[in-house]
């Protein structure tokens, strides 16, 4: 790009200064404004190259900024998404292991509740045919001691 520049820069030299060598006596006024008018067109040839040779730049500039920014957040946001992804990953496995952790004592109280509940109402249901069976044992005796008297009194 620089080389550019300096050949226009140069080129556009030497034509304003083999003009005015190679230009025969005029009159000044004429020569000065002859001169003037190289001058002014050389300048104008020179500010519409370095006008189109910043845009290119400056869009160049724009491009490589955007495409910069645009890989640096697909990384960081690639990168914060593994994060969280690891991070909820990790919670989750210690969720797990409390849950399992609080079923399995769970399960270990609901077993003793069981059993004792189930001790009691078989402890309950042997009473109750204990007492039944006494009670029916008692009622058999009386019955068949009334059953004999009434029958050996005839």
């Amino acid at each position: 790009m620089k080389r550019l520049l300096n050949r226009k820069v140069m080129i556009s030299m030497l034509i304003a200064i083999s003009i005015m060598g190679s230009t025969q006596a005029y009159a000044t006024t004429f020569l000065n404004t002859n001169i003037i008018s190289l001058i002014k067109e050389g300048f104008n040839s020179i500010k519409t190259y370095y006008l189109q040779v910043t845009d290119q730049e400056l869009s160049n500039i724009e491009t490589e900024s955007s495409n910069d920014m645009k890989q640096y957040i697909d990384s960081a946001s690639t990168q914060a998404i593994n994060d969280i992804e690891a991070y909820k990953k990790s919670e989750i496995a210690r969720a797990d292991n409390e849950i399992n952790t609080y079923v399995n004592e769970l399960k270990k109280q609901l077993d003793t509740a069981i059993n004792e509940e189930k001790n009691k109402t078989k402890q309950q249901i042997t009473d109750q045919i204990n007492s039944n069976v006494v009670s029916i044992k008692l009622d058999l005796d009386k019955d068949m001691e009334k059953y004999i008297k009434e029958l050996l009194k005839k």
